[in-house]
């Protein structure tokens, strides 16, 4: 069985900061698009998906539900296993793909017959890559919720506890609250992208409506995530009949 605490190179009894910095150093290291080994990569973010999160960490280093089910329900006087579980907090340090992009591209006749290429520009927000998206500089933990993300509210009715977990308001479940607001993107966590120029390559007989993907071309990705799909619909442009002789005319029926 994989030990998962030794393919991130950390102890047992690791915080979970110690954890998030060994993934991302590592995830770094072996990231597929910086030539790195992608089978480790997998094995890498696997890990951290079980250890990244306090309920599932817990849940792999007590493999017994049985245990863990009775354990609870004697140390908290019988509500352990019907409470409500934590949401899993989202993890915005963790790699994430950039943004995918889709056009309606428009290509004369004869470009799509015999092949070629078409240029374009395209205004879209991306991710702010100064601040990773976060729309700050700087994070500190959440003093509301203790970085968990959520807060736990318990009630009592007949000896039985029941408890009600809310997404933390202040930090809107990321654990984490800006400090120092980005000034590229002025704490949005987006930018404008005006006007970028894109090249794509329309293959000899390509037909209307055709999809057309370009793998990596699109958003920029976020900490060390692939870059996102440019994903183009073509549609052919039909000369005006009036600017044509009958011979081009005639060539275009029996296409």
């Amino acid at each position: 069985m994989t030990n998962h605490y030794e393919t991130l190179g950390v102890n047992r009894d690791a915080t979970q900061d110690e954890i998030k910095k060994a993934y991302r150093k590592l995830s770094m290291e072996h990231h597929p698009d910086k030539g790195g080994d992608e089978e480790q990569f997998k094995k890498i973010s696997e890990a951290y998906s079980v250890l990244k999160d306090q309920d599932s960490r817990s849940a792999y280093d007590n493999p017994n539900p049985f245990g863990d089910i009775f354990g609870n329900f004697f140390r908290h006087g019988g509500p352990g296993p019907f409470a409500r579980p934590r949401p899993k907090r989202p993890d915005i340090h963790a790699p994430r793909k950039g943004r995918d992009l889709k056009y309606m591209l428009d290509v004369p006749l004869g470009i799509a017959i015999f092949g070629g290429d078409v240029k374009f520009k395209l205004s879209y927000e991306d991710a702010c890559t100064e601040c990773n998206g976060l729309g700050a500089t700087k994070l500190e933990k959440c003093d509301e919720c203790d970085g968990a993300g959520s807060r736990v509210e318990v009630r009592s009715d007949r000896g039985i506890h029941m408890q009600t977990v809310t997404t933390c308001p202040k930090c809107n479940g990321m654990g984490e609250k800006a400090v120092e607001p980005c000034e590229i993107c002025k704490g949005k966590g987006r930018v404008l992208i005006d006007n970028r120029e894109f090249v794509v390559h329309i293959e000899k007989g390509s037909r209307d409506g055709q999809v057309q993907g370009i793998h990596g071309a699109a958003g920029e990705g976020v900490n060390g995530g692939p870059n996102g799909d440019l994903i183009v619909k073509l549609r052919l442009s039909l000369p005006n009949p009036d600017d044509l002789t009958e011979e081009q005319i005639k060539v275009l029926k029996e296409i």
